[in-house]
């Protein structure tokens, strides 16, 4: 039998699995094709505005209440949808090459089949020594939208390979049956995987990820949201959904590091117990019966400690604290010390 975690052991652990994913997302963002595609969007207008989001749906652990299905669904397919509206669309197949006098692109429309991105691999590089290929491309097409069902994707830097991807969605009648996400970026393997399983009156949608070192787990998560009142995920009409999609029922596992969550939150529940609730202990009550998040040490699963839920004077709302096997309890976010914006 594995023994529970003392505070001083759980604690060690929680502050390990954060350094440990500073440094991974720190590996990842300093590859050489990491570098190659931020130059790539840096020549090609693309906004750079944005956090690194190395862990999807770990804002569950703080804001499991406010965690909206349709975010994470859209946040999934979105870069699969593409409009095609407008005068001059963007040409879908052919050849892009940089052209370092002009600091534009000259274009031409061969292959036919395929796009190609021919440009510098870094800013300071004076030559295309860099070529991004996307082929295997199809799609299916309506209202002026096209939803890519599949495309391969390679980079390859003076004729070597570093970064490998392919990408499958397989439709039904409805919409999404499944989306296929894989991508080798040495020394790192992700892969992300998104399936639908439609009844009468929901949807289950079962979100899983994961991120390999020399296929090592880094981090891994396998989430199943079922959601009442829509029958399938439908990429055309995500955007005309003017409510949010809360689930019914949140369960899964997300692991970080040496770190695993085990989650099982009643969301629809909660949100009943506590719609006309006046009392913060109905609230507090209620969180703790429904909104299940417990942490294990990983790959041993020795109870490390679980989230319990108290009232925020201050902020008049209930606040996750980390409670140790001892009973000690402090902040969630505080438990885990980390660095990086995790936030979806």
């Amino acid at each position: 039998k594995t023994e529970p975690l003392t505070q001083e052991e759980a604690k060690t652990v929680l502050t390990s699995a954060g350094k440990e994913m500073e440094t991974t997302m720190m590996e990842v963002m300093t590859t050489p094709a990491t570098g190659a595609l931020m130059n790539l969007m840096v020549l090609t207008n693309f906004d750079l505005t944005f956090t690194p989001k190395a862990i999807p749906f770990a804002n569950l652990l703080l804001n499991p209440t406010e965690f909206d299905a349709q975010t994470v669904v859209k946040g999934l397919i979105a870069p699969a949808v593409m409009n095609t509206k407008g005068d001059n669309p963007t040409p879908e197949r052919g050849t892009f090459t940089w052209n370092f006098t002009a600091n534009t692109w000259d274009y031409s429309a061969a292959p036919g089949d395929m796009l190609v991105y021919v440009f510098p691999s870094s800013e300071v590089q004076t030559i295309n020594d860099a070529i991004l290929t996307i082929s295997n491309l199809n799609e299916v097409t309506q209202n002026n939208q096209s939803f890519l069902t599949s495309a391969s994707i390679s980079i390859t830097i003076a004729e070597e390979t570093v970064m490998q991807a392919n990408y499958l969605a397989i439709m039904n009648d409805k919409g999404i049956s499944k989306l296929d996400i894989d991508l080798t970026m040495e020394p790192f393997q992700l892969g992300a995987t998104l399936e639908t399983v439609s009844t009468n009156n929901t949807v289950k949608v079962i979100v899983s990820h994961s991120i390999k070192k020399l296929n090592v787990s880094i981090s891994s998560s396998n989430v199943e949201l079922v959601v009442e009142g829509i029958t399938s995920i439908n990429p055309f009409t995500m955007d005309d959904m003017d409510d949010e999609l809360i689930p019914k029922t949140i369960k899964g596992y997300l692991q970080m590091g040496e770190v695993k969550a085990q989650i099982d939150c009643a969301v629809t529940a909660y949100l009943a117990a506590t719609i006309n609730a006046t009392d913060p202990n109905i609230a507090v009550s209620a969180a703790n019966e429904h909104l299940k998040i417990g942490f294990y040490s990983y790959p041993n699963g020795a109870k490390m400690g679980l989230v319990v839920w108290e009232w925020d004077v201050a902020e008049r709302e209930i606040t996750p604290f980390f409670e140790y096997n001892n009973g000690t309890k402090e902040a969630l976010d505080k438990a885990f010390d980390f660095s990086i914006d995790f936030d979806f």
